[in-house]
């Protein structure tokens, strides 16, 4: 009898965790935490299959962190970031003002680190961010 007592508050527990992981299904949590610009809670991250990491420099002295998602078309070849679901960026080794064509960047929440974007295939200034 005694341990039965103790199996009946830890199955209610088990149901609620189970509640709360189906709350969002992948496409509703991809949505919410796009919506968010990356700004999600963890429990929501995961349900988008998404990266839960440190949020650039500032991140790694404060601890926050922040949903990546990849992008839908990360990688694929471009000129113009209006191909692509995020920037056309240049490839390493690109110089400001070279007419080129780059790729579609990985994700579509994290803009963090040092990148250019390509506008009508012309290489713009190589920026950083944090």
């Amino acid at each position: 009898m005694f341990r039965s007592l103790h199996v009946i508050p830890l199955l209610a527990v088990a149901g609620v965790l189970a509640a709360c992981a189906a709350q969002y299904s992948a496409l509703e949590a991809r949505q919410l935490c796009l919506d968010k610009k990356g700004w999600c809670s963890e429990r929501q991250c995961a349900a988008a299959s998404g990266i839960w990491q440190v949020a650039g420099i500032a991140g790694g002295q404060t601890g926050r962190k922040q949903c990546d998602l990849p992008a839908s078309d990360a990688g694929k070849r471009c000129r113009d970031s209006s191909e692509c679901s995020t920037y056309c960026v240049a490839l390493e080794g690109s110089k400001t003002g070279d007419h080129t064509a780059g790729v579609c960047y990985y994700s579509a929440t994290y803009f963090f680190g040092t990148y250019a974007v390509i506008d009508h295939g012309v290489v713009g200034p190589w920026l950083s961010n944090d």
